[in-house]
């Protein structure tokens, strides 16, 4: 028996259509306390975001990757500057609103 000739079985593919993970009675991602409110916004739109990105990141890559497609790397945020764009956009639309 040749080479070509030899039995084969082998899986090709597996197919994931849909995939969900919840935890309804797990604590927030983040336990705040203490902060003043005047620090939340950065707390949150950039203090967070930081912390969970590469979680996002990581999660998408390994489920296109694992689906049989080339890695993707999703790139870097800069959730500072986009704050900050945020902040000057929303400064910027409540000097120009009529009262």
């Amino acid at each position: 028996m040749t080479e070509e000739q030899k039995p084969v079985f082998t899986i090709e593919k597996i197919y994931v259509r849909d995939l969900s993970l919840e935890v309804p009675h797990a604590p927030g991602n983040f336990r705040i306390r203490h902060i003043p409110e005047k620090e939340m916004g950065p707390v949150l739109g950039i203090g967070c975001a930081n912390i969970l990105f590469p979680y996002v990141r990581e999660t998408v890559s390994d489920a296109v990757t694992r689906g049989g497609f080339p890695t993707v790397m999703l790139n870097r945020v800069n959730f500072e500057a986009l704050y900050q764009q945020q902040q000057q956009k929303t400064a910027t639309d409540s000097g120009s609103t009529i009262h």
